[in-house]
This record gives C-alpha cells, sequence and structure tokens, in this order.
C-alpha cells in the first residue's frame, strides 16, 4: 500500500532556498539509509550514509547555521500560535515535519514532535510520528522508533503493514520478542496476501525459532512455499535465511532456486557461499550478543572445555583500519566523550589492522552498559575476545 507524506512546502525565496535543498537532500539520505539498514549485507554500509546525512544536518558549507536556525524558529512561530489561520491549519503536518528535519539534533527534534503532536489534525499524524520514527531508527534510539513506527500504523488510514514490521523490527534490537509478535502479528491482518504476507511470515518464523518454538516456525515457512515461485527476490532470501536457522533443508531448496533465478544479484552471491554453511549470523546488536535467552545461546552445544580456557572477553570494539593515524583520531574522540578507548594492532594474512577497542575488564555488565551508551552517541560496537 502507498504511503501518505504531507507534500513538502516550497519556496522561491534566496533566504530559504539553499535550506529547502539541505532538508530534501537530509531527508532522501536518511530514507536511503533506512531502506537498506534491514537488509543484511547492507546494515554495515548503511552507517557510512547515515553519518553522512547527520554531518550534512550541521554542515555550515551546505547551508549558514543561522539560516536554519532562523527557518525553525518561523516555523515554530506559526506552531505555536493561538489562532492559526486557515492555510496554517491545513499545513500543520507539513510544518511539523519541516521542524523536524530543520531541527539541528536529533533530541531537539523528537522534543518538537511532542510538543506539537496533540494539536496535529489527526489526518496528518501518522506521517509525522514515520519521519520521527525513520530518525529514531538512524540514531540508534530503538525504544522511541518502536513506539512511533506502532503509532505511525494505529494513526495511518491505510494502516500500512510495512509500518507494524518496522516496530517489531525495533522491539527485536530492544530484545522485547513478545511485543514484536504482536507487531508481525498485526500486520499479518492487514497483509494476509502479497510482499507484506511473506516479509511479515519470513519474520515471525524468526521469532518464533528465537523464542523455542520450531514446530510452529517450520509450519510457518512451508506454508511459503508455494508463493515463492512469485515472490520477489528479496522475500525468496528472507524465507532462505529463515529457513536456514532451523535447517528446512526442502524450504532452503525451494527459497534458493527462485533467488537463483537472478544469478547477478547479490542475494545469489549470498545464497552460494551459504550452500556450505547453514548458519546465518545475526546483526550483532545489543540485544542479540547479551541476551541470554535467545536462540543463538541455547542452541550453542554443550562444552567440556576448562573454564579457565575459554575466551576471555577483552573489550569493545568500534573500529578497525589499516592507517594507524586513523585508528588513533577515533580513540582521541572516543576519549574526549569519555570511554577508556585505545588501538590495538593486529596482523592478518600479513595485512596489519589497528582495532579501536574499548576495555571493559571481562566485566559483561560493563560492556552492555558501555554498548548501551555508545548507541546513545549513535557509535556501533560488538565484543572481541582473547
Amino acid at each position: 500500500m502507498a504511503r501518505t507524506t504531507p507534500k513538502r512546502p516550497t519556496t522561491s525565496s534566496k533566504a530559504t532556498r539553499g535550506t529547502t535543498y539541505r532538508r530534501s537532500f537530509l531527508e532522501l539520505t536518511f530514507r536511503f539509509a533506512r531502506s537498506i539498514t534491514t537488509k543484511p549485507r547492507h546494515r554495515g554500509r548503511s552507517r557510512v550514509t547515515v553519518w553522512l546525512a547527520v554531518l550534512l544536518l550541521g554542515s555550515p558549507a551546505i547551508v549558514p547555521a543561522e539560516t536554519a536556525r532562523d527557518e525553525l524558529r518561523r516555523i515554530l512561530v506559526k506552531l505555536e500560535s493561538p489562532d492559526l489561520s486557515e492555510q496554517v491549519a491545513e499545513r500543520y503536518g507539513t510544518l511539523l515535519i519541516s521542524a523536524l528535519h530543520a531541527s539541528t539534533t536529533p533530541s531537539f527534534a523528537f522534543e518538537v514532535v511532542e510538543k506539537f503532536m496533540e494539536q496535529t489534525p489527526a489526518a496528518d499524524r501518522a506521517g509525522v510520528y514515520r519521519a520521527a520514527a525513520e530518525l529514531a531508527e538512524l540514531t540508534g534510539d530503538y525504544e522511541r522508533a518502536a513506539r512511533y513506527f506502532a503509532a505511525t500504523f494505529e494513526h495511518s488510514e491505510t494502516r500500512d503493514p510495512a509500518d507494524a514490521l518496522a516496530a517489531a523490527r525495533a522491539q527485536i534490537d530492544l530484545g522485547d520478542l513478545e511485543r514484536a509478535e504482536n507487531h508481525v502479528r498485526a500486520a499479518l491482518a492487514q497483509a494476509p496476501t502479497g510482499h507484506g504476507m511473506v516479509q511479515s511470515m519470513s519474520l515471525l518464523a524468526r521469532i518464533l525459532t528465537e523464542t523455542g518454538r520450531d514446530v510452529e516456525a517450520s509450519a510457518v515457512l512451508h506454508s511459503l512455499v508455494p508463493v515463492l515461485a512469485e515472490s520477489n527476490i528479496g522475500d525468496a532470501y528472507s524465507v532462505f535465511g529463515a529457513a536456514a536457522m532451523i535447517g528446512l533443508d526442502d524450504v532452503k531448496a525451494a527459497a534458493r532456486e527462485r533467488v537463483e533465478a537472478f544469478p547477478d544479484s547479490v542475494e545469489a552471491a549470498l545464497v552460494r557461499r551459504s550452500a556450505t554453511d547453514s548458519r546465518v549470523d545475526p546483526f550483532p546488536s545489543p540485544s542479540r550478543v547479551m541476551n541470554p535467552e535467545r536462540v543463538f545461546e541455547r542452541t550453542v552445544a554443550p562444552t567440556s572445555e576448562p573454564l579457565d580456557e575459554r575466551p576471555i572477553l577483552r573489550g569493545i570494539q568500534t573500529g578497525s583500519f589499516r592507517d594507524e593515524e586513523n585508528a588513533r583520531y577515533m580513540a582521541r574522540d572516543l576519549r574526549e566523550l569519555g570511554f577508556s578507548a585505545d588501538v590495538r594492532s593486529r596482523v592478518v594474512a600479513e595485512t596489519t589492522f589497528h582495532q579501536v577497542v574499548i576495555a571493559v575488564d571481562g566485566d559483561p555488565d560493563r560492556a552492555n552498559t558501555t554498548i548501551m551508551r555508545l548507541k546513545e552517541r549513535g557509535i556501533e560496537g560488538f565484543l572481541v575476545f582473547d
């Protein structure tokens, strides 16, 4: 179903033309980044795009900061006016989205949304919530993203299942699989057939698997086999990944056949690579690596390895560079933010890599807290062991 978002106001004024261009480019950058974050092969690359968007948000080379602040001030004056003109009232939702995009920091953008949402016309609320949810997701605020995507789904006249699935993915990143499942089932109710159904069922199968309901997950995936021949490549690859989690060879074979109908695609290359590897690596978000109840922890085979010989938590890696100077710059910036970052070098296949690592002294609780603090700053990190 097509999303309906209020049209953005246009202007021919020289004073605001640059700002309008800047906001439009920023919005497109954010939307492009978000469009690829759900694809496993792209989630790492999307961080570069997100940082580009964040840098452009405050870049004086694009638009003077005073111009951006002046425009934001003008918009807020209109929104705060006790006597709204008919023209302003009709464009209230558009103005609020414009204020969100003109805000100089994500936190201020969210304050604007919360302050003015109550008086926003009901027909405009879904568009505002969606814009705020996308920004929250890209800044790593998954709790807010889940809440805003759920609100988008509830306030939308079309009740787009894509919004419910976005809320579900944010809840998965938070580790709340029960709420994630509720959102997926809400999406299924709106899209019992077609692309939305395949995406919802694939995600539902993953949630069922991670909560120990392999029989139900198997039934869900087998029900998708008849529609794979007509599905798009992205849907087929999603089914392939979900089937690989529980070793459903017949479903994997059906999904692989559809994916390989597009031999030059990245999905086909990934399927060929995984022909000898049934393991599907999840995106290493904190909820996946720190929650002991997830399936990836449950299915690890018992080991008789002595405790003192098991890997020791070394720290949290935030970057790896061939150029040592770049690594030292990142470590310096992290130290200025209050993290005990250092640069450690290692040689892999005759190539030296310089890794930026934050020490946690082998303490899992400290590691979890540090990862969440990094996310609040918009920085990704993952655990490394000796």
